[in-house]
């Protein structure tokens, strides 16, 4: 997946409120959190998600090729198709 994804979905600006970004990336996945209210450009994803999951303890360790990214519980992941919620 290219970054041009995360730039077509998420605002240009971190928001006021002290919302932090990390992203991870390949030509096959993308992962990016995120927090806080509205961080998602208007009308660029979709909300019927066919696949989510909630991190009650601990926490989820994803690795794309050398980059890692750790999400700690709690947390509510949604996987988005970008064929389908992208603009």
């Amino acid at each position: 997946m290219k970054e041009y994804a995360f730039t077509k979905w998420l605002v240009s600006t971190l928001q006021a409120d002290g919302t932090e970004r990390d992203m991870v990336y390949n030509e096959q996945m993308g992962i990016f959190t995120v927090r806080g209210e509205n961080q998602f450009q208007k009308g660029s994803i979709d909300t019927q998600h066919t696949v989510s999951l909630l991190v009650l303890k601990g926490e989820i360790s994803i690795q794309t090729n050398d980059k890692r990214t750790v999400i700690p519980a709690p947390s509510y992941i949604e996987f988005i198709d970008p064929t389908n919620g992208a603009t």
